[in-house]
C-alpha cells in the first residue's frame, strides 16, 4: 500500500520464516520503506503480546492510519497503526459469544476491512469488517471507541451440497466517493465474482451483482464470466468501478485462470467484462494461468492501469529481444 502523505510504501502479511522467531510458525508482519528504498520502520507480531499469525487486509483511513485485518490466537483483529513509526494506536480482536477454549469456531479473513473515521449519522468512528466465520461470511460494524457492535449481517449459501459453490471471499469494503452512507461488499460469493451496494447505517443492500452470463441455459456455476475480483478502483468525481481478478478455465474443478477487467456503475449495471489468455475447448488441457492482480488509475493520463500476471505467450513479450 502507498501512503501518499509520507511517500512510503508500507507492506503487510505472513511468515514463516525462522529469521524473526525460534519457530518456523505463522506469524505477521508490517514494515514501511521510501521510494528509494530505505528502511523507514517495521513490525514483527509472535505469540507474545500481540498474538497475531497473519495480516490479510489493510486500509489507509482519513486520518493517514494504517488499519489492518489478521487473525491473532485464530480469532479476527484489527489493528489500528501510525504510519510514520508504526505505533499501535488500537489493537481489537472478535470472538464469538459463547466461545471457550473447548469451543473456538474456525475463522478466514481477506482483505474485507475499512475505518470510518467520521460516521455521516453520529460522527463517530466505526470499523467495519467482513471475514468468514463456520462457513458463514459475517459483516460487522463495531464502534472503534466503545467495541460496541452496531449491526452484525451472515450470509450463506447452502442450496448445493457441493463445497465449491458455497466458496465466499469478502475481498474488499470499498467507500462509495459519491454517497457516504453507501458502501460496497466486493469479492466472491456462491463461486461468482460479485459485488454488494449496502447501507452502512443497517446493512439494507440497494443491490447484488454477480459477473456471470443469466441468459445461458447451461450449467449455472459454468456460466461465469469472473471468478473472483482481486482490485477495485473508483476514479474520483466517477459513477463507475473498475476490477481486476480471474475467471476459472474450469469452474467445476478450480485449477487454471483467465485474467478478466470488468467495469460497472454505481447502480450494478456491467458495462463490460474482458477476457485475457488462451483459451481452449478442453480447459483439462491447457496449462498457462492468468491473473489480472491490481488495477488504479492514473488521474493525470486518465487511464485505468492493470497489473497482471501471465502465462500464455500471446500476453508476454518476446523475451529473445532481452537477450544480450
Amino acid at each position: 500500500m502507498f501512503d501518499p502523505v509520507n511517500q512510503f510504501i508500507i507492506v503487510a502479511g505472513n511468515s514463516t520464516s525462522e529469521d524473526y522467531a525460534p519457530a518456523a510458525n505463522d506469524h505477521a508482519f508490517a514494515y514501511a520503506v521510501d521510494l528509494d528504498g530505505n528502511w523507514k520502520w517495521g513490525k514483527f507480531f509472535y505469540n507474545v503480546s500481540y498474538a497475531v499469525s497473519t495480516i490479510s487486509g489493510c486500509q489507509m483511513d482519513d486520518n493517514n492510519n494504517l488499519v489492518l485485518l489478521g487473525q491473532g490466537d485464530s480469532m479476527p483483529v484489527i489493528m489500528e497503526m501510525n504510519t510514520i513509526d508504526g505505533t499501535v494506536l488500537k489493537f481489537m480482536s472478535l470472538e464469538q459469544i459463547g466461545s471457550s477454549d473447548a469451543n473456538v469456531p474456525w475463522y478466514m479473513t481477506y482483505g474485507g476491512i475499512h475505518h470510518d473515521v467520521s460516521d455521516e449519522d453520529d460522527g463517530l468512528a466505526y470499523y467495519y469488517v467482513s471475514f468468514i466465520m463456520k462457513d458463514y461470511l459475517q459483516v460487522l460494524k463495531v464502534a472503534r471507541d466503545t467495541q460496541e457492535i452496531k449491526w452484525n449481517y451472515q450470509y450463506i449459501y447452502d442450496a448445493t451440497t457441493d463445497v465449491y459453490p458455497n466458496y465466499k471471499i469478502p475481498g474488499f469494503l470499498h467507500q462509495d466517493k459519491n454517497d457516504r452512507g453507501s458502501m460496497y461488499l466486493i469479492g466472491r460469493f456462491a463461486s461468482f465474482a460479485s459485488v454488494i451496494k449496502f447501507s452502512k447505517n443497517n446493512f439494507n443492500m440497494d443491490w447484488k451483482t454477480e459477473v456471470r452470463d443469466k441468459t445461458s441455459t447451461s450449467d449455472m456455476i459454468q456460466d461465469t464470466k469472473m471468478s473472483e475480483i482481486l482490485s477495485v478502483v473508483q476514479p474520483d468525481n466517477n459513477d463507475f468501478l473498475w476490477c481486476a481478478g480471474y475467471a476459472y478455465r474450469d469452474n467445476d474443478i478450480p485449477s487454471n485462470r483467465i485474467a478478466v477487467v470488468m467495469k460497472m456503475d454505481d447502480d450494478g449495471d456491467i458495462k463490460f467484462v474482458k477476457q485475457w489468455g488462451t483459451y481452449n475447448v478442453d480447459p483439462s488441457t491447457i496449462t498457462k494461468d492468468d491473473v489480472a492482480r491490481a488495477i488504479n488509475y492514473d488521474a493525470g493520463r486518465k487511464e485505468i492501469v492493470v497489473l497482471m500476471e501471465v502465462h500464455s505467450e500471446g500476453l508476454r513479450p518476446d523475451y529473445e529481444d532481452y537477450l544480450l
